[in-house]
């Protein structure tokens, strides 16, 4: 809500998603600075670390929002500089998270770079379905063997593999344990909060054992709600609007589908930029429906909109498709 209610000019759209933008280009730095490697040695892990966090999932799901919105702008970005600036970044982004060695940040950068490049323009399907496939034919061979199989773990069995997947041989055993139980209170749960445990590393599992078909029900319905709000923001806010929707929309998703195999939404450091993002696109979908609704009614002169002049996307209708529309009486 206060992301959502500062948002009351398209620059303050822009304050917020190029500062988010900086925060993970920080966040991807750190890790390869000898500040950052000596961390990792401390910690006794070979994973990329942030000052914050040496959990991989967390640093992975974070970037995987980072990698959505920077894909969305270089889409959308009408100068040279500034579309080569942003393909440096996310390659920064993607060569940060294949260090996580996050198997679910892997597959869930994957989902949103596809969202992008289904809902986006030329460029980013070069990138995604060109540029990204080439470099990984180009690494995936030098890679170390322990890598290979710790990417592969727990969905094919390597030959003669002396790797034992305890990451998903643990959550299988988290999930059968928590069903167990959940079957005895099906409709509200077992409720939130009853009994000391570890954390389970499914969203939608830790929903249906907490706050039983009901809880999980409600959480489904955000998500559905949030990503068609989100959608109709790409298709009826103003050019560069239309493009950090998109990235806030390929983020949200890609979290969501990473919630199969950890808690995203449960992490602060997760969740609050990816709620603030959320707000800042809802702030902006609020303020052009109230612009729309004064030239409506005659208040106020056409709505000025904040864009390049040459901007390559679509439609441009500035907040009035997002009003409801009257009935028809016939």
């Amino acid at each position: 809500m206060v992301v959502t209610d500062s948002v009351r000019a398209p620059r303050d759209l822009r304050l917020v998603t190029w500062t988010l933008v900086a925060v993970g280009v920080g966040a991807s730095v750190y890790p390869h600075t000898p500040t950052g490697r000596a961390q990792a040695a401390a910690m006794m892990t070979f994973k990329a670390v942030t000052p914050y966090d040496a959990e991989p999932n967390t640093l992975g799901t974070f970037l995987v929002l980072t990698v959505g919105v920077a894909a969305a702008l270089y889409d959308g970005a009408d100068k040279q500089r500034t579309a080569q600036g942003l393909l440096c970044v996310m390659g920064l982004f993607l060569y940060t998270t294949a260090t996580t060695y996050s198997r679910g940040a892997y597959g869930t950068v994957g989902v949103a770079l596809l969202v992008v490049a289904l809902f986006g323009g030329r460029r980013v399907r070069r990138f995604t379905f060109l540029m990204v496939p080439v470099a990984l034919y180009v690494m995936l061979p030098s890679l170390p063997e322990f890598m290979k199989e710790h990417a592969v773990g727990g969905l094919a069995a390597l030959p003669k593999s002396k790797v034992y997947d305890r990451s998903w041989a643990g959550r299988q055993k988290q999930w059968a344990e928590r069903m167990a139980e959940w079957r005895q209170h099906p409709v509200e749960g077992v409720g939130m909060g009853v009994k000391l445990m570890r954390s389970i590393d499914n969203d939608f599992v830790r929903a249906l054992y907490e706050t039983g078909i009901v809880g999980l029900g409600l959480l489904l319905w955000l998500h559905w709600r949030v990503m068609k709000m989100l959608l109709h923001a790409h298709r009826s806010l103003a050019a560069w609007e239309q493009q950090v929707s998109l990235g806030v929309l390929a983020g949200y998703l890609g979290v969501v589908v990473h919630g199969v195999s950890g808690c995203p939404f449960m992490i602060i450091r997760v969740a609050e930029p990816l709620w603030a993002r959320v707000g800042a696109v809802a702030g902006m979908v609020a303020l052009r429906q109230e612009e729309a609704r004064a030239v409506l009614a005659g208040e106020a002169p056409a709505l000025q909109v904040s864009e390049p002049a040459d901007s390559r996307v679509g439609p441009r209708t500035h907040g009035a498709d997002l009003l409801p529309r009257p009935a028809c009486n016939t």
